[in-house]
């Protein structure tokens, strides 16, 4: 996974974040993206540490070494079939998860662990870019009222990304409001 001497040649590197005063005005992205080339570098940091811990850290069991060796080689499109293999919403994991997938990292016993929840985020921010997955686009004669038909498995795997997603807000310590009609 990743450049074999990847953790020892690169430091980790953090994201960089607008300025507070900037970013309370706003509910843009707090996080600012990050070059394709220093990401490279941060997916190289992955060993092949045998036994990735991250996939037991992740509360989703996301397949990180993979998509990070994947951003290491400049193969996008790949990476992000592999990001939704375990995870249906990575536009929210990517950003309120808290990561313990990176407490959990192998590199991280000696050394500052990959940087795994940028490299997620920078993965489903290129798939919109690219346009790899639309957008939900609000039909204006639906004014917020929607019916979705599901077969029993449907409801099932959306009950399951519901309740992973409360389970994420919660270890963000978010509270999730919902408006009553």
């Amino acid at each position: 996974m990743g450049k074999v001497t990847g953790f020892l040649e690169f430091r980790r590197d953090k994201q960089p974040y607008r300025p507070v005063g900037e970013r309370v005005r706003d509910w843009n992205q707090v996080m600012l993206p990050w070059p394709t080339d220093k990401l490279q570098k941060q997916g190289a940091r992955c060993m092949d540490c045998g036994i990735p811990f991250c996939h037991q850290g992740c509360p989703l069991g996301n397949l990180i070494p993979d998509w990070n060796d994947l951003v290491y080689r400049d193969r996008w499109r790949e990476a992000i079939d592999r990001l939704h293999a375990t995870n249906n919403f990575p536009e929210f994991t990517g950003t309120l998860c808290p990561a313990p997938c990176e407490g959990s990292c192998v590199l991280g016993i000696n050394d500052d662990a990959v940087t795994i929840k940028a490299i997620e985020l920078a993965i489903i921010d290129r798939a919109f870019e690219e346009g790899w997955i639309e957008r939900f686009k609000e039909n204006d004669t639906s004014r917020g009222r929607r019916a979705y038909c599901l077969s029993r498995a449907g409801r099932r795997n959306l009950q399951l990304e519901v309740s992973r997603l409360k389970h994420l807000t919660r270890l963000a310590g978010l509270r999730v409001a919902r408006k009553e009609t």
